[in-house]
């Protein structure tokens, strides 16, 4: 018989991290009933009566879900808690690229953090990288990409930059989130 390593980090209230001598998934749920996504895949569990359990893996590729991971972890961690995203993304994220609305989410997430941490020029890259692919970009998340590029530039006291890029947005989508306000400030300036 051999020994075998297993450790649980509780995140929060149904949410942990299961690390073994191989692998690591993320758990959600709750007792008895809990979502997994691991490098097997992810999986549904239900614990039954009795000492009974059942697990249902559902099929998709493991790079599919490495990114499923990143976005839910992403999305946990998105209440004001940019040092978690940034630590989150900072080992596999520089050198992703905009393939599909996942990657592309997930960079969204990594510039904001970024910018959260006043590193403008990389989250500037990032932005440019993630903007960089049109085709088969969901284009309410174009919109949040290019928000936050132009909020970016006002954060780095480029008024002008900013105000370009809000009116490009409010040319395509007028009502989106609060352009006009920030135009409207930013001609006060």
């Amino acid at each position: 018989m051999g020994l075998r390593f297993h450790k649980e980090i509780k995140l929060g209230e149904g949410v942990k991290i299961n690390i073994n001598k191989k692998s690591a998934s993320l758990s959600v749920g709750l007792p008895g009933l809990h979502f997994t996504i691991g490098p097997r895949g992810p999986m549904i569990n239900v614990d039954l009566p009795g000492g009974l359990s059942y697990r249902k893996t559902l099929g998709k590729s493991r790079k599919e879900t490495n990114r499923e991971v990143q976005l839910s972890l992403a999305d946990l961690y998105m209440q004001q808690r940019y040092d978690d995203i940034f630590n989150l993304f900072s080992q596999s994220t520089p050198e992703l690229k905009a393939e599909d609305d996942a990657s592309v989410e997930i960079m969204y997430y990594w510039a904001i953090a970024l910018t959260a941490k006043g590193l403008y020029d990389a989250a500037d890259l990032v932005y440019k990288r993630a903007l960089a692919r049109k085709k088969g970009i969901n284009p309410d998340l174009r919109l949040m990409l290019r928000y936050g590029r132009a909020d970016l530039y006002e954060r780095r006291s480029k008024p002008l930059l900013a105000r370009k890029h809000f009116e490009q947005l409010f040319a395509e989508a007028p009502v989106f989130l609060d352009v006009p306000q920030r135009i409207a400030a930013l001609n006060e300036k």
